[in-house]
């Protein structure tokens, strides 16, 4: 829910920072090491989740 709420902008200026936010993010996530199948840590859950609404935003712009 924190994460969805994040995305709630009030202004342009606000979306832009998001946006630039979730890419470093993104651009982080790509570069770093894969989690095994057979560890599910919250912190890869959580990345995971993350990934989806970056995903669910590129969706909407």
């Amino acid at each position: 829910d924190s994460m969805y709420d994040r995305t709630q902008w009030h202004s342009v200026a606000e979306q832009q920072a998001c946006l630039q936010e979730e890419a470093r993010f993104l651009l982080e996530f790509l570069h770093s090491e894969a989690v095994s199948a057979h560890t599910a840590s919250i912190d890869h859950l959580q990345r995971m989740a993350r990934v989806r609404l970056c995903l669910d935003l590129a969706a909407d712009l």
